[in-house]
């Protein structure tokens, strides 16, 4: 799993190497950030299946996710609400001060294989269920 914009259906999100930890860490944390579903599209399941896809991936790889849970735009999610929402896919709270960040250790799972990456007609890294750009 690499640093890059991930799509599934109408959600996509970013993960990057973050600079809240050691550079000798970062190579096994990846930070989500701006998860987003347009809002005609959201109550949907896109950003569900979205995550759930890449914990998933994440598992396989052995990486621990990181993310600063923040509400944006008129319609979104509070805090609390963004809590409960990743929190359905194994994140915990690491520390509220100075700032709020979830985390999610990868798990050991059932599933070892998973659908094989390849390249699209543009070059660009992609997976037969998750998009990355």
């Amino acid at each position: 799993m690499k640093p890059g914009t991930y799509t599934s259906g109408h959600a996509s999100c970013k993960l990057r190497y973050s600079q809240a930890v050691p550079a000798h860490l970062r190579g096994r944390l990846l930070e989500l950030t701006r998860l987003h579903t347009p809002e005609q599209h959201r109550g949907k399941g896109h950003a569900t299946k979205l995550i759930e896809k890449i914990t998933r991936y994440a598992d396989c790889d052995r990486i621990t996710l990181l993310l600063m849970p923040k509400p944006y735009g008129e319609s979104a999610l509070g805090v609390s609400e963004l809590c409960e929402f990743y929190a359905r896919f194994g994140f915990t709270e690491l520390q509220v001060q100075p700032v709020l960040l979830l985390v999610r250790q990868w798990q050991t799972t059932k599933t070892t294989s998973l659908p094989r990456q390849g390249s699209d007609s543009s070059g660009q890294r992609a997976f037969t269920d998750l998009a990355v750009f």
